[in-house]
């Protein structure tokens, strides 16, 4: 079952990859509309349905990614054990670097500042 999730990786980040590109295309026509848009949102503005899908979809490209490298390292593991690893930490660093982006992000962005001022 497990090895079946990993075998999926390519079919969830072509997911992601289509979740992505219509966020993209959602957050075009939101700011088409309200040209002075980009003066009042963030980054990740949830305001913004589009920001939703874009995060959402990368969020997914990775992990689809990162099951795909895991995938091909359970597929080395006998041929080469710490080529295998090197693939596995590859995976790992790949989650962690979307991780620290998306908090990057956000912290730049003043999405904890339009949180805060949504419970008011």
């Amino acid at each position: 079952m497990l090895l079946k999730l990993f075998r999926s990786g390519s079919w969830i980040s072509l997911g992601g990859c289509l979740i992505l590109l219509l966020g993209l295309s959602w957050d075009g026509v939101v700011h088409k509309l309200d040209p002075a848009l980009a003066a009042r949102e963030g980054v990740f503005s949830l305001e913004n349905p589009g920001h939703l899908l874009l995060g959402l979809g990368i969020g997914t490209v990775v992990a689809g990614m990162a099951l795909f490298l895991i995938e091909k390292a359970y597929s080395l593991r006998k041929l080469s054990p710490a080529g295998g690893a090197v693939i596995v930490g590859a995976a790992f660093s790949l989650i962690a670097l979307c991780i620290v982006s998306f908090w990057l992000t956000m912290g730049s962005s003043g999405l904890d500042v339009h949180l805060a001022a949504s419970h008011h």
